[in-house]
């Protein structure tokens, strides 16, 4: 359909989904031990705290955790994590994993869990308690998508101060902006190019950039001040259905 979506390209547009902030929101999430706001980032640091004392993982504030829950599905991007496993498993990092699905993705982060059980936990399966729980607990949210329309658990995480890395694709490319040291502008990390060893680099960027702390604390501020909630993209919904009515007028 590309050529056909081409000729009336100027007549398509997208509206990102929003999220429910009276569910997704630091501030009043139930399913969190601790609540928190972009004032008080201590309350954070707490859930980090309890998250991997639940996960048997040695908490050390210097060390990020990275989450990831996701279907276990073709279109999540886990086969550029496959080729370059032993290499993360040698950054500094902590990995929290949520998920099922396609069952060698289940059995891959089974067994990842069982040989690093120092750094990795795994859990297998639907938890919507524990998916929140990763969410304000960790300290980066990795989506390597190889497609995604618009995506959510990004905007939850910025949401939640937690750092995303994307790929820069569909809904990630529009909500995920990469930071660059240079200009200290952007909200996470993205690339672009679906290349294993483009993921690596842009992990081990992440983990750099974690080592400075008012750096970091700078990008979690501007995920959390980002306005993902339904109201903003009900308004965009409006304007785009007054344009529509407006161009039917004109041309009856």
């Amino acid at each position: 359909l590309e050529g056909i979506l081409n000729t009336r390209k100027d007549d398509i547009y997208g509206v990102l989904n929003g999220i429910d902030t009276n569910i997704w929101s630091p501030k009043t999430d139930t399913f969190i031990p601790y609540n928190y706001t972009s004032k008080n980032l201590k309350n954070k640091l707490k859930c980090k705290q309890d998250l991997l004392k639940e996960a048997e993982i040695e908490f050390n504030e210097d060390i990020p955790a990275i989450g990831l829950i996701s279907r276990f599905a073709e279109q999540k991007g886990f086969d550029l994590i496959f080729p370059v496993i032993s290499e993360l498993m040698e950054l500094d990092f902590q990995f929290l994993i949520l998920g099922s699905g396609d069952k060698n993705t289940e059995d891959f982060f089974k067994n990842l869990a069982l040989a690093f059980p120092h750094k990795v936990n795994a859990y297998i399966g639907y938890n919507n308690k524990l998916a929140h729980y990763i969410t304000a607990g960790c300290d980066m949210f990795l989506m390597p998508s190889n497609y995604e329309p618009c995506g959510l658990n990004q905007m939850y995480s910025l949401n939640y101060g937690t750092v995303p890395i994307v790929r820069k694709t569909g809904g990630l490319a529009d909500t995920v902006k990469d930071f660059h040291e240079f200009d200290k502008k952007g909200n996470g990390f993205s690339f672009e190019i679906a290349d294993s060893n483009v993921l690596l680099y842009t992990i081990k960027r992440a983990l750099d950039v974690y080592k400075d702390k008012k750096i970091w604390k700078s990008l979690m501020l501007k995920g959390m001040k980002e306005d993902f909630t339904w109201k903003h993209s009900a308004k965009l919904y409006i304007d785009l259905y007054e344009k529509a009515k407006d161009n039917h007028l004109k041309q009856s």
